[in-house]
């Protein structure tokens, strides 16, 4: 190749390649996008209020459906801190111990279970004080429910049992948190494994969930192993003023 065209060639690849957006660039602007959106959304935080629905499964060691039922409540989330739950209840679908007659008394034996599996869900992330806590790494755009969002991959710097790894899916253009598929950072004793997914949406500058989806596997050898399974519908409304 003659060499002047050789140097055409080497300063068009050259040209081409500073042309390019630098990843970690992008990266440090949509993470600014997210660090400022939650902020906003804590400094300029609204009362709101919405209506759960959870289906909740839990099987055996060979996946045999033990336990299944149906709750919701209606809930006002007054503060990020404070909720009042206005109303709540539960319905019995198949319990395999229950005689009929009995499905009252298998609910109520459920409860102490319940409260074991209640977990913090509150994805805060990019709040001022936990994203000091994390390393945020993106991974690039992909397709989610139909939507172009941009990946980023979550670690936490220290494994704490109360911090998370996984991917969470901004919208590119806002910030967003519109979708996330965690883990545990830390595992505890007994779990062998514990997963949560959810789709978010942007509700007057908030990132609250569209629905939560949790699969977590018990195991204590010779003594416990169960499969619960929730899949949980948030529908949030606005408060009159």
């Amino acid at each position: 190749m003659p060499r002047c065209v050789s140097r055409f060639v080497l300063c068009l690849l050259a040209a081409l390649v500073f042309a390019l957006p630098a990843p970690a660039a992008e990266g440090e602007a949509l993470l600014a996008l997210a660090f400022a959106r939650a902020d906003s959304a804590d400094a300029q935080f609204r009362p709101f209020r919405f209506h759960e629905e959870t289906r909740t499964r839990i099987s055996d060691g060979d996946d045999k459906l033990e336990h299944e039922e149906r709750s919701w409540r209606e809930v006002i989330q007054w503060a990020p801190d404070s909720t009042q739950v206005l109303s709540e209840g539960s319905e019995l679908v198949y319990n395999r111990k229950a005689k009929p007659g009995e499905e009252a008394k298998a609910k109520d034996a459920d409860k102490d279970k319940k409260k074991e599996r209640k977990l913090d869900l509150s994805f805060d992330f990019f709040t001022a004080e936990r994203r000091g806590e994390y390393r945020f790494a993106l991974r690039g755009l992909e397709t989610r429910e139909g939507r172009e969002l941009a990946a980023v991959a979550l670690e936490p710097k220290k494994k704490k049992k109360e911090l998370w790894q996984g991917t969470l899916w901004l919208d590119p253009a806002t910030g967003a948190l519109a979708a996330l598929a965690l883990k545990p950072a830390d595992g505890s004793m007994g779990v062998k494994h514990l997963d949560i997914t959810a789709g978010l949406a942007d509700h007057a500058g908030l990132d609250l969930p569209r629905w939560v989806a949790m699969d977590l596997e018990v195991k204590l050898p010779l003594v416990l192993h169960k499969h619960i399974r929730t899949h949980t519908d948030l529908t949030p409304s606005a408060l009159a003023p």
